[in-house]
């Protein structure tokens, strides 16, 4: 399922995730991505009983190495976000050209939503750019909404507020 630019759609389109857990947000640098991923993480924060956590895919590397140097293995780098309701993950175009380390996180990613989690990941690059010869990207790819973000134009002035108040109510 594909939307294109910063519009209600994205949002209308978050709320049917009950059957697609995941959100592919892709576009170039300016687009608005870690703005709706605030945006996103706001909206959840305020809603009762829900855990939700945004973080930098390098984070996610520096844990996943944390993990294995300290304990010499990932199972507790996967049992520290099993936790939460809600991982919205930015930057994650940080893994190219880390096959290894983008497997170990997108089994992660996988066994989130396995698991009914949500999960949106932000990055700057196509998703199947990303996938190349990875099958977790791909079969992580095949279950998810992909909203091609586009560049805002100079004079529209969007802070997550904004987008909280108007497209995030219930």
């Amino acid at each position: 399922m594909y939307f294109e630019g910063l519009t209600p759609k994205l949002f209308r389109a978050s709320k049917k995730v009950t059957q697609r857990n995941c959100v592919f947000l892709y576009g170039p640098t300016r687009s608005g991505k870690t703005t709706v991923l605030k945006a996103i993480e706001n909206y959840l924060s305020v809603q009762g009983g829900v855990k939700v956590i945004r973080l930098d895919a390098e984070d996610l590397v520096i844990e996943l190495v944390k993990g294995i140097r300290c304990a010499g293995d990932t199972k507790g780098f996967y049992h520290k976000f099993h936790d939460y309701d809600a991982l919205l993950v930015d930057n994650v175009w940080v893994l190219q050209g880390k096959p290894r380390t983008t497997e170990e996180i997108f089994l992660l990613f996988g066994t989130l939503i396995d698991k009914g989690k949500l999960l949106i990941i932000a990055w700057d690059i196509l998703p199947a750019t990303l996938s190349r010869g990875s099958k977790g990207v791909m079969e992580l790819h095949k279950r998810s909404i992909i909203v091609k973000m586009k560049p805002l134009k100079s004079n529209i002035n969007i802070g997550s507020g904004t987008l909280n108040r108007k497209y995030l109510k219930k």
